[in-house]
């Protein structure tokens, strides 16, 4: 009966996004993404609430979607901010700022560093908030090292 009401709680602990619900046995909805990233789970129903997080905070600027459907022009909807895909190569993003990163394309190869990384604040189970400090990009070194023929 206790696991009954447990599941029942976890469940409805959801709503509106029921659609979002996984056990915990997989980790619960934060770690949902990681097994259904490309299904129902992320088209684009955050999109409104990444919209109100940013008009929220003015502040936060700038701010770096790396968004789920590129199809839609999330500036049509009235969203301040750059598209964050093309700045984020393999090692990592490539500008200071707020980056919004939906669950989707967090699994492509290109996105590995939002893995990697706890975000700075999750908006929803499939949306998450990075802020990205010049400290935290990485940028590849060029070796200044000169090789000397034998």
């Amino acid at each position: 009966m206790a696991l009954l009401a447990w599941y029942a709680i976890s469940s409805v602990s959801m709503l509106p996004r029921s659609y979002a619900y996984f056990t915990e046995a997989i980790g619960g909805p934060s770690q949902g993404w990681r097994y259904l990233g490309d299904s129902n789970l992320d088209w684009g129903q955050d999109l409104l609430t990444a919209k109100q997080w940013i008009d929220a905070n003015p502040e936060k600027r700038p701010v770096y979607l790396v968004y789920s459907i590129p199809e839609v022009d999330f500036r049509k909807v009235g969203i301040d901010a750059d598209d964050g895909r093309p700045l984020v190569p393999p090692h990592g993003p490539t500008h200071p700022g707020w980056w919004i990163v939906f669950a989707r394309p967090m699994l492509a190869p290109e996105n590995r560093w939002f893995r990697e990384h706890p975000p700075t604040k999750r908006l929803s189970v499939t949306t998450s908030v990075f802020q990205i400090t010049n400290a935290d990009l990485q940028v590849p070194q060029k070796s200044s090292a000169v090789e000397v023929a034998p």
